[in-house]
């Protein structure tokens, strides 16, 4: 087995990089899952409707990997999870400052942290490998190599500054969408890192967003924005147009605290922690289901606990990060 490698400094960086094996027992999922009664689409999906055989992907409980503890491929209190195109996971630890890689089932691959960092709440990888991390504290977005060594930082541009950054994510072209819960917008840059739009934001009507906390971006360009103001799901076209609203109350999927987003070719997933639950829509609005993840997660109200983030490996496999166990949860996905 070999170690972390004693950690080396720049700019008052530790970077360690690991290779051990793990193993961990399997869980098979034995329920929980609620389908949902077919019921009228939503706003934004009255057109474009999946096939009926489509409409509900079969969810498998796989296991958990993540040791809870500080330091180097340990979880302290990690809050964000990403993964790129290659099926490896990145996640930003609010409680030691690291940031890790892993393979999808939990084999440590690199650790790093940076003194530029102090309160991390969102990662992002692009199609390049390069890891975006937005700090809660001082509202900075920096951009890292695929070995971590510091690129540059991602300026705000027609937004001013960013003030509380929330969210990261990225289309296929390496698009960045920014969601600020301090300026209650949404902003798109391009894959220079130059201001595009404002995609959302609190003073713009129909497309008003209080404080928007989770984005996705489906595969064919579309945005989702979760908003903790309003719990509601908001989506946007590629051009920045707003199509509708999802989760409304009395709907059959219905949002109450909605605190993480994933999306893939046909499904938008939400991870709602009021009660801990997963909720799935078709990307035209269509509700599937939701199951109820009570026995897996445990959350505490208020607390950063409930910053639990979805990751989507390669379009088969859901990830959910519990921060309150410090374990990655896998779910294999049947379309």
């Amino acid at each position: 087995m070999k170690h972390f490698s004693h950690p080396t400094t720049r700019r008052g960086r530790r970077i360690a990089i690991v290779v051990f094996a793990a193993t961990f027992a399997g869980f098979w999922l034995a329920g929980g899952a609620k389908a949902v009664r077919r019921m009228p689409a939503e706003p934004s999906a009255q057109r474009g409707a999946v096939p009926a055989d489509e409409q509900r992907p079969r969810i498998e409980f796989l296991g958990e990997w993540g040791t809870r503890g500080e330091g180097p491929a340990n979880l302290d209190l990690a809050v964000a999870i990403a993964a790129d195109t290659r099926g490896q996971v990145y996640i930003a630890d609010a409680g030691s400052g690291f940031l890790h890689k892993f393979t999808d089932d939990g084999h440590p691959l690199l650790a790093f942290d940076d003194p530029r960092i102090s309160n991390p709440v969102a990662i992002a990888v692009d199609s390049d490998g390069d890891i975006y991390i937005a700090d809660g504290r001082t509202g900075r977005i920096l951009v890292f190599s695929p070995t971590g060594d510091p690129d540059h930082e991602q300026h705000a541009g027609g937004l001013g500054r960013f003030r509380l950054p929330s969210a990261l994510a990225l289309d296929a072209d390496s698009n960045l969408y920014v969601a600020d819960a301090g300026l209650g917008a949404v902003a798109e840059f391009n894959e220079h890192g130059r201001f595009v739009r404002v995609v959302a934001r609190s003073s713009a009507g129909a497309q008003r967003v209080r404080m928007p906390v989770a984005l996705a971006v489906a595969p064919d360009g579309s945005v989702f924005v979760a908003d903790s103001g309003t719990a509601l799901i908001s989506k946007y076209s590629a051009r920045g147009e707003f199509l509708g609203v999802w989760g409304r109350q009395g709907t059959s999927v219905e949002t109450k605290n909605p605190v993480s987003l994933a999306a893939s070719d046909h499904f938008l997933f939400c991870f709602d922690a009021a009660p801990p639950r997963l909720l799935v829509w078709t990307l035209t609005g269509q509700p599937s289901f939701e199951m109820d993840l009570g026995s897996r997660i445990a959350l505490s109200a208020g607390s950063a606990d409930t910053r639990a983030s979805l990751a989507l490996v390669q379009h088969d496999e859901l990830l959910l990060l519990d921060p309150s166990s410090g374990k990655v949860l896998r779910f294999r996905l049947e379309f």
